[in-house]
């Protein structure tokens, strides 16, 4: 099966594509966390293989990946995870600059998912590979 170029762009911040028109040079300014963290949510949720089903809130759930295709994911170039990651750098940088001091709840649990799914995107390229 042929993997798919890119990540989907459809409800992908806006900020993203403003990164990309800037050849992936400089980071961007989030002007508006709460939308952001709206909308990354919405984009890493489409973005995720059907069989994660969705939590009540929306967002991905944690389950059995063995033998199941990442689709999507599986996309190592730069079209692929690297732009996740760097979003999430984005809005790391903006959480501490918050006026409260405080990092969002939403913000660690979009990198604990994230985290999770590199970690199982590599165990089944481990497993598919032998290594």
């Amino acid at each position: 099966m042929k993997k798919p170029a890119k990540l989907a762009t459809e409800s992908r911040p806006a900020e993203v594509a403003l990164w990309i028109k800037r050849y992936r040079t400089s980071p961007v300014h989030i002007k508006n966390v709460g939308a952001f963290e709206n909308k990354w949510w919405t984009w890493w949720a489409l973005n995720q293989p059907m069989w994660r089903g969705r939590c009540a809130d929306g967002r991905p759930e944690k389950v059995d990946t063995l033998g199941k295709s990442w689709g999507n994911l599986a996309v190592y170039r730069q079209n692929g995870l690297l732009s996740v990651v760097a979003t999430l750098y984005w809005w790391g940088c903006m959480e501490q600059t918050r006026d409260t001091g405080d990092i969002s709840a939403g913000w660690l649990d979009a990198v604990r998912d994230m985290a999770w799914v590199m970690a199982e995107l590599l165990a089944a390229e481990s497993s598919t590979t032998g290594t």
